[in-house]
């Protein structure tokens, strides 16, 4: 920097003013060069770029909640067949506020599926149809937000 075109090394003093702010502007060129410089460098060593490790993050966490929804429904269900068969009984406390509490948490997911849906005599398909969605929504995104 300290050397003009020509090779000749002068003082900032004896360089004409549009020189001088050519060089504070090459000064501010390199020195930007060396942040993006230092960016890629960090981006190569973690291998991910920022908005990736974020939308990583997200994933992650919608992915987290997928399967948290996918184990209550499993459990739905297998409570289900338990009352129905006359393993569990309702009439035990922890049974009933175990069940109801399920069923609150599921509810808004099977009401909408269920207005949708013909019913099927005795049979419930709407927890096939939630398990289906679940694994779409796995896929969409593994395929295009899980780096």
């Amino acid at each position: 920097i300290e050397q003009l075109s020509s090779g000749a090394s002068k003082s900032f003093a004896e360089i004409p003013a549009f020189a001088q702010s050519n060089r504070r502007f090459r000064r501010e060129r390199l020195a930007m060069r060396a942040d993006i410089l230092n960016i890629r460098q960090l981006q190569s060593r973690c291998g991910q770029t920022i908005p990736e490790k974020t939308m990583t993050s997200i994933a992650q966490i919608l992915l987290f909640v997928l399967d948290i929804v996918w184990w209550v429904l499993i459990a739905h269900i297998i409570m289900s067949w338990l009352i129905n068969f006359q393993v569990l009984n309702m009439r035990q406390p922890l049974v009933a506020q175990i069940w109801y509490g399920i069923n609150k948490l599921l509810e808004p997911i099977y009401r909408p599926l269920r207005r949708v849906i013909p019913p099927m005599g005795g049979l419930d398909i709407t927890p096939i149809v939630v398990f289906i969605g679940i694994y779409a929504l796995r896929v969409v995104i593994i395929n295009n937000l899980y780096y």
